[in-house]
Formats: structure tokens, sequence, C-alpha cells
């Protein structure tokens, strides 16, 4: 009995001895030392810039004329020791307007001097309360774009509601986010 027993642990260790050498190889690739170079790292970072409701107790009457409204927003899109290693830069707008008003959109990209570097601009149909009409409105920052939007240090939104009919119910909401897209 006693060699039987030796036998098995024998077998056991060179079956498991096997097994772990098969595992190592399984699985090994080549590596060249000179594609250090080649290797990129290309993760994404995702932001909240602007957040907000107008609600319908705003609009309780009716309205001949355009009415505009504005935000400022203190904004260092890329930061300096960042600046080269982001490669995109996607802003995006998500609206939902349950109000019956079509809104107008335009979106300043301003220096520290004042000056402006880039404009968006868009509309917002109308909705009501049973059926909002959602938007999502998206501008990609890549190149040229992206120097003018580096060199910005603040995003203004204006928004001009245009004349209609009064509301009781109903509000327009904004969520915006920045999607930094970099590359090391």
């Amino acid at each position: 009995f006693a060699l039987m027993e030796n036998l098995k642990e024998l077998l056991k260790a060179s079956l498991l001895s096997i097994i772990f050498f098969l595992s190592l190889t399984a699985c090994v690739k080549d590596v060249e030392l000179d594609q250090v170079d080649e290797i990129r790292l290309k993760p994404t970072a995702v932001i909240d810039l602007m957040d907000y409701t107008l609600e319908a107790d705003l609009l309780a009457f009716d309205q001949q004329q355009p009415i505009a409204f504005e935000q400022d927003i203190k904004f260092k899109v890329v930061t300096d020791d960042l600046k080269e290693s982001v490669s995109s830069v996607n802003l995006m707008f998500k609206y939902s307007n349950s109000l019956p008003r079509t809104f107008s959109a335009t979106l300043y990209f301003i220096t520290n001097r004042n000056r402006i570097k880039h404009i968006v601009s868009f509309e917002i149909p109308p909705g009501s309360k049973d059926s909002p009409e959602n938007l999502i409105f998206e501008e990609i920052f890549e190149g040229g774009n992206l120097k003018a939007l580096n060199e910005s240090s603040r995003i203004k939104l204006q928004m001009e509601m245009q004349p209609g009919p009064g509301a009781t119910e109903g509000q327009l909401k904004l969520q915006s986010t920045a999607a930094y897209k970099f590359e090391f």
C-alpha cells in the first residue's frame, strides 16, 4: 500500500506540474521592446456643466415680444498641464421642453479679455406637459476648434423665449456635460 500511495502522490505532483507549465505558456506573447512607443492610453472623463429648470409660472402670461435671459459660467475647459493630452472635447446639451414656447439658445465661448472664440446656436422646439420635446445637441471640439475652446475661460448661455401663449404647467430642463478624450 505504501508503494501505491507514493505512486499516487508522484502522479498527482506530475500532473499539477504539467498543468502549471501549460497555463504559463498558453498565454505568452512575444513583446518587442521597441513597441513601447506605440502604446496609447485613451481614457474619457465626463463632467457636469450646467443643470437648471425653468418653471411654467414664469410664463403665465401671453407675450408679444421675445424675452431673453443668460447664464455666465466661469469654466477653464482644459488646464495648462493637460492641454497636450486632450484630443477632443464633446459638449452635450440635453433639453426637455414641456412648455408651449420655442427657445433659441446661443453659447459663447469667451476669453479672459472678453473676446468670443466660438459660437454655437440652436433652437429648442415647443412641447407640452403630456408630450415634452426632447433635444440633444452636441458640439465636438477637435483640432482648431479645440484650440479656441482651450483659450476660453467662460461660457455664456443666452436663451431667448419666443412670443406665444401663457403656460400654467410644464418646464424647460437643461442638463449639460463635457466629455474629455485624452491620449497619453
